[in-house]
């Protein structure tokens, strides 16, 4: 939770900092390009990370739990990873379709490539992150987010200064170049982290169906929720652009809603989010030991 808000708190200032170098404009553009991947990162990773912190606690609990808490934990990452590169590439590949078919705004394709470069490593991290939160080690996936909003922050930050001292436009890649090399920085803390744990040794793939028998529904779930969400996304400029404001005001007027009131009114959430991550290992582990 502690985590959580602070990390919500920095969010607000670099809402205002992108507000201030690209723009309303761009920030709507910005916004625009997100629930990608979250569509993404809903088929790759929302099931099976639920499916790890679960399995994961409730063989901590068991008679015998050193014997398939790792397998659950490697053979979810690698086909979550696996999977999440597939996507990545045919969104990297058909930037231009969804930028103009589905989007509406060609100017997002750029961006687009550059997402599609940080949705692998968002998935690593989250499949690590759910490891820990299932043996009940929140102090290490609360660390990485705050690392990772520090550097989203501080990447955009250079690219900024970079791109002022050569005199080039300041346009919404700034923001998605500070989400790589946010999602660069928390991928290689929790892999180098995860890494002291395991030693080379044989994992059973035959581990998979227990994690699809629980992620598959989750992740039907999510990605209904996350189309619903993208077309409301899609609407809203269309509709704005209906009421007689021009393509760059209705940008604007989306990038001002979602990127700066939205966070702000979702702010208490963040209580709600915490507790909910914690319920899932400790209920499962109290299941697991026979209570009802």
């Amino acid at each position: 939770t502690f985590a959580g808000l602070l990390s919500r708190l920095m969010g607000f200032f670099y809402r205002i900092f992108l507000s201030h170098t690209i723009g309303a404009h761009g920030l709507g553009i910005f916004q625009l390009i997100l629930p990608l991947q979250i569509l993404i990162m809903s088929i790759c990773a929302s099931g099976i990370q639920t499916a790890i912190s679960r399995l994961t606690a409730a063989e901590k609990v068991s008679k015998n739990p050193s014997r398939h808490i790792s397998d659950y934990f490697v053979v979810g990452t690698v086909f979550s990873v696996v999977f999440s590169l597939v996507f990545s590439w045919f969104l990297y590949s058909y930037a231009d379709f969804w930028a103009v078919q589905i989007l509406k705004e060609s100017q997002t394709s750029g961006l687009i490539r550059i997402l599609s470069l940080s949705i692998p490593l968002s998935t690593l991290h989250t499949c690590i992150s759910s490891y820990y939160l299932g043996r009940k080690q929140a102090g290490f996936p609360a660390g990485v987010q705050l690392l990772e909003q520090l550097f989203r922050t501080g990447g955009c930050y250079i690219l900024y200064l970079i791109c002022a001292s050569q005199g080039r436009n300041i346009t919404p890649a700034i923001a998605v170049g500070g989400n790589l090399i946010g999602e660069i920085a928390s991928s290689f803390i929790s892999l180098f982290a995860v890494s002291m744990h395991f030693k080379v040794t044989h994992y059973n793939i035959r581990n998979i169906r227990k994690l699809l028998h629980i992620s598959v529904p989750l992740t039907m779930n999510k990605i209904l929720l996350t189309l619903l969400g993208s077309i409301e996304v899609i609407l809203i400029p269309a509709r704005l652009q209906m009421s007689g404001l021009t393509p760059k005001d209705s940008l604007s007027v989306y990038g001002i809603f979602t990127g700066m009131a939205l966070p702000l009114i979702l702010f208490p959430a963040t209580l709600t989010n915490s507790a909910a991550a914690m319920l899932i290992p400790s209920i499962t582990q109290l299941q697991t030991l026979g209570y009802q």
